[in-house]
């Protein structure tokens, strides 16, 4: 199995990975109408590097682009372009040094310095030739970017979406002057979409971690295949050390970047963003995937996580809490249970804890009976159903109403847990007549679940 560099590429001006990537978060047709040359230009995207590939290069594969390739065998060997041009990688031992990160940043590797001899300030884009077999234009250069690059292009884009849209009604004139107006006091005070970029409390911190979880997620994929949980947490551990950081930073990082990240975008989605809402997914399994490298830095859980980052008390945060980011139901059916069980305190006084005790007896029960979690989210179901609000939806109720659909799958998983609990306890073997009532008179002899 083959991952995907941590460098995507952008081939040409016009072509590779980085294009695809873009593409798939949703900006095809923006790339229509703004070519990626005109984005570096304006600085809307900065290229980590660019290379300038020997026309020789090009020469001497005959049947450029297709693969496999025709090689002239006149021709010198190219190995560090080749791998440039489209590196895949695949991790075989734990033997090699630095074998936890892509060969593109250990400096022993023959791409290591090719990689680095240019920038794209210093470097401008050659000029092109013409392939003499293939009879095409050729640009021999290319530029690689961090996946997360594309995600800072959304909200550069974002900021720079700040015209109503203009449509061919009576007044049109006077909205174009409005946006030529406003265009021009934006370049008088300087203010510039790119900005963003190197801004505090925006990408001037959040490239750091996703640059972490490039790696992360990178290493991790060229691991598929082998399934060893111990390499992976082997690895985990040893890109952690090599970029520089601990739990305690990895953990901080998550908190105060990665979520305040995902507010900005969950705030865009309420307002149904086109440049967010496509994306979205995306930054979800980014971040669940730094939570991953996370738990195994520091052996927590992604339980421990939701209640930690949980600020629904708060008020308004600058950061998310990590459910909206993450909806995991199992913590949500939770929420539910909790937020609506005091409700029937009369039925169950002096029998159940309270606050804090009340939702540790959840935790446990969620870990040590397997049936619970099927009885919170039939329980989160019916009171889903009980507090249907038909105006939030439009007006108009279009369900059939079964409530006893939902108190009769509540009873089932009711009826699990305590065979589960029963069962845990090897007190089966004490019923003679298998069904709820006799789970509970049992139970309530045991008085242990009560």
């Amino acid at each position: 199995m083959f991952s995907k560099p941590p460098l995507l590429t952008v081939q040409q001006g016009s072509k590779g990975t980085f294009v695809s990537w873009l593409e798939e978060l949703g900006l095809n047709e923006f790339l229509k109408n703004y070519s990626l040359p005109k984005l570096i230009e304006w600085r809307w995207l900065e290229p980590q590097y660019r290379v300038i590939f020997p026309v020789d290069y090009f020469l001497a594969w005959r049947n450029f682009p297709y693969c496999p390739a025709e090689i002239d065998p006149e021709k010198p060997g190219f190995d560090a372009e080749d791998d440039l041009w489209q590196s895949d990688w695949r991790i075989d031992n734990d033997q090699e040094t630095l074998w936890f990160i892509h060969p593109f940043f250990r400096a022993e590797h023959h791409c290591y310095n090719l990689l680095r001899q240019n920038t794209r300030v210093t470097t401008l884009i050659p000029e092109a030739f013409i392939h003499p077999f293939r009879h095409i234009e050729i640009i021999p250069y290319v530029d690689y970017f961090f996946h997360w690059q594309a995600y800072a292009l959304i909200d550069v884009i974002r900021f720079a979406d700040c015209f109503p849209v203009v449509l061919d009604s009576p007044n049109v004139e006077e909205i174009s002057r409005f946006v030529i107006k406003v265009s021009e006091k934006h370049k008088e005070q300087k203010i510039k979409a790119s900005d963003i970029l190197n801004m505090p409390n925006s990408w001037g911190d959040f490239a750091e971690p996703l640059t972490w979880v490039s790696h992360y997620r990178l290493f991790k994929d060229a691991l598929l295949g082998h399934e060893n949980e111990f390499l992976l947490e082997k690895g985990a551990r040893q890109l952690a050390d090599y970029l520089g950081i601990n739990e305690e930073i990895l953990e901080d990082a998550i908190e105060f970047k990665l979520l305040k990240l995902a507010q900005v975008w969950l705030s865009a989605n309420k307002s149904y963003c086109k440049w967010t809402l496509r994306a979205w997914p995306y930054l979800q399994k980014d971040i669940r995937l730094a939570l991953e490298w996370l738990y195994m830095l520091n052996g927590k859980s992604l339980a421990h996580y939701l209640d930690k980052w949980d600020y629904s008390s708060f008020g308004e945060r600058e950061w998310s809490d990590l459910v909206k980011v993450l909806p995991y139901h199992f913590f949500e059916d939770k929420q539910c249970f909790l937020r609506y069980i005091p409700l029937y305190e009369i039925y169950f006084e002096g029998l159940l804890p309270s606050g804090k005790a009340l939702k540790q007896l959840v935790d446990d029960l969620q870990v040590s009976n397997y049936s619970f979690g099927s009885f919170l989210h039939a329980f989160r179901l019916l009171h889903e159903s009980l507090n249907y609000m038909p105006e939030q939806k439009g007006g108009i109720d279009f369900r059939n109403p079964h409530p006893l659909d939902y108190y009769s799958l509540l009873a089932i998983r009711t009826e699990s847990c305590f065979y589960d609990a029963l069962n845990s306890d090897s007190l089966l073997s004490c019923i003679s007549d298998p069904k709820l009532s006799s789970y509970i008179l049992e139970l309530a002899k045991q008085k242990t679940y009560l």
